[in-house]
């Protein structure tokens, strides 16, 4: 092949190759158009798909908000009445509290209703006033017919007894003290037949127990009989020393505001106790227990 030959071949396949790689280009250009547009056009669909329902959700809530706006004061929704017990936030903890204070009244009523455990009286409730009594033998005469001596007996009533034959004042000083003071709230003496009518030392007696805050009762002492009377008993136990003390029993309990229980005008008036003709000084019949219930009946009714 010459040379003029070789030159138009390679004419024809250079120009060929450029049209080549010009449609190539062509080619690519409209591919990529193809795809932009196909990609704008998609994300202009997206927005308007989006754009609906916002649109709808954003319509709803501006028409719900309108509604609220409409509604006037007056009809809102009005807050919860408080409760009897108080603000509705704390109800549960204020009733608790409201329970726990009406059972601690309760307590409170009950242990203020309830009578003390020792010496109360089942009627009223109230604590029965602790009662120390003390006589000589016409004390014993009324619980028994021979013994000689009663030591700290309990009578009924809150009452203890303490009596013993032919004694009087400086056995009835033993016995309070013994006792002790504070171990009664009222004295009760049927004391003074054995003290040949002196009544000197029962005053300063009675006076200290009166200091400790004790009330005291006494009981005059009964009369005798003379025409019974044996021996040296008449001079001792003779009716006048009888009346002597009693006279200066009753003029110092009036001066102390003491009350007095007369049994000496009781026996005298009574046709059922009357006294023994063997010695002119006890009662019969023994046990004497009219006496008793008078004297318990006295002092139950004591208004003090």
């Amino acid at each position: 092949m010459n040379k003029h030959t070789r030159n138009a071949d390679k004419g024809r396949y250079g120009y060929t190759a450029g049209i080549c790689k010009y449609l190539g280009v062509c080619i690519l250009i409209i591919c990529m158009s193809v795809l932009m547009g196909c990609a704008k056009q998609e994300e202009a669909n997206v927005p308007d798909r989006f754009a609906d329902v916002s649109e709808t959700e954003v319509s709803d809530e501006n028409e719900a908000m309108s509604e609220i706006e409409a509604v006037p004061e007056s009809e809102t929704v009005p807050e919860a009445a408080p409760s009897e017990t108080g603000d509705p936030s704390g109800d549960s903890d204020k009733q608790d509290a409201g329970q726990d204070t009406a059972e601690s009244e309760t307590a409170a009523g009950q242990e203020e209703t309830l009578p003390d455990s020792e010496g109360d009286d089942g009627n009223t409730g109230e604590k029965q006033q602790r009662i120390l009594f003390i006589g000589d033998s016409r004390t014993i005469d009324m619980f028994a017919d021979s013994d000689d001596e009663m030591e700290g007996v309990d009578a009924g009533s809150n009452i203890t007894v303490y009596a013993k034959h032919g004694y009087g004042l400086a056995y009835m000083r033993d016995v309070i003290n013994e006792y002790g003071k504070d171990n009664f709230d009222v004295l009760v003496t049927w004391m003074g037949a054995n003290d040949n009518g002196d009544f000197y030392g029962y005053d300063d007696c009675y006076e200290d127990v009166l200091a400790s805050g004790a009330k005291i009762i006494v009981c005059t002492v009964g009369p005798t009989d003379d025409s019974k009377l044996n021996g040296s008993d008449r001079d001792y136990y003779y009716d006048g020393n009888i009346r002597k003390f009693n006279a200066s029993l009753v003029k110092w309990a009036g001066k102390k505001g003491v009350r007095v229980i007369d049994l000496y005008k009781y026996i005298s008036e009574s046709g059922s106790v009357i006294v023994d003709p063997v010695d002119g000084i006890h009662y019969l019949p023994r046990p004497t227990k009219e006496l008793w219930d008078h004297i318990v009946s006295e002092i139950t009714s004591d208004p003090d």
